[in-house]
């Protein structure tokens, strides 16, 4: 047998000669089945949804809270108590599900109901610390601060900072006749100190320098502002504001115009 192109005879060379061989042209993929098959997924990978796998572990707990049904009892109590709370009660679900719920339905929280303040626990603030207060009223450590806070009322490290100080009689005949400041310094203690003692007491601060006095308006300028300001107990921008609307020059300003002289 000859070949057609060469023309070689290969019934002369021999039965061990290679016969010519037989090209066969494969059909060509489309672009859209070839994406077919490379997307499809393999044979023989399990889908881990079902199967062993999926008999083990179950549905995940966000599928689970999507397929749960708020019944109409679940729903009537959304509002009626805090959210963990009601998750708590339904079970399977988070807070953050029931809080969505409630937004979605438009239902406000649950807002506990005011314990109003008896005379008796009005009375164990400042002699308990705001912990232990709060834990004997059931309420927040925050809201007995708040409430203490609003009523003027020092705490018990700040009385017992305040306590270590010999109050005599003298000295706390001063507490609201005059300024906290000038009483602190008067007995040696700070304005913080003396504004504690006399909270401790229950009593009122003294009113604040309304007027001015001639005896008072006679101190400008013969010492500094600061110097008349703690004498009268007021603030020092006080007195001299008071002291440039009438003209009166400071101590300063008389001693550089002496100097120059």
């Amino acid at each position: 047998m000859k070949d057609a192109v060469t023309g070689r005879d290969f019934a002369r060379l021999g039965p061990g000669a290679d016969a010519p061989r037989e090209t066969a042209e494969k059909p060509t993929l489309r672009f859209d089945q070839l994406i077919a098959q490379l997307a499809a997924p393999a044979s023989g990978v399990a889908d881990p949804s079902h199967g062993q796998a999926g008999r083990r572990y179950g549905p995940s707990i966000r599928e689970a809270s999507k397929d749960r049904q708020w019944t109409p009892e679940n729903i009537a109590l959304l509002g009626t108590m805090a959210d963990a709370q009601v998750a708590k009660r339904i079970g399977g679900i988070s807070f953050i599900t029931v809080q969505k719920k409630r937004q979605a339905l438009g239902i406000p929280p649950a807002t506990p109901a005011s314990r109003p303040w008896t005379p008796e626990h009005i009375a164990m603030l400042g002699a308990r610390s705001d912990a232990e207060l709060a834990r004997l009223t059931g309420r927040s450590t925050k809201a007995v601060n708040q409430k203490r806070i609003k009523l003027g009322i020092p705490s018990v490290c700040e009385q017992r900072s305040a306590g270590r100080h010999k109050w005599t009689l003298e000295h706390l005949s001063m507490l609201g006749t005059l300024p906290d400041k000038e009483v602190g310094a008067r007995i040696g203690l700070s304005a913080y100190t003396v504004c504690i003692k006399r909270r401790s007491l229950r009593i009122r601060a003294a009113k604040p320098h309304d007027g001015w006095h001639n005896d008072d308006i006679a101190l400008l300028g013969t010492m500094s502002d600061a110097q008349v300001a703690q004498r009268l107990g007021v603030k020092r921008h006080v007195v001299t504001r008071k002291r440039r609307v009438l003209g009166i020059p400071s101590t300063r300003a008389r001693s550089c115009a002496a100097s120059h002289r």
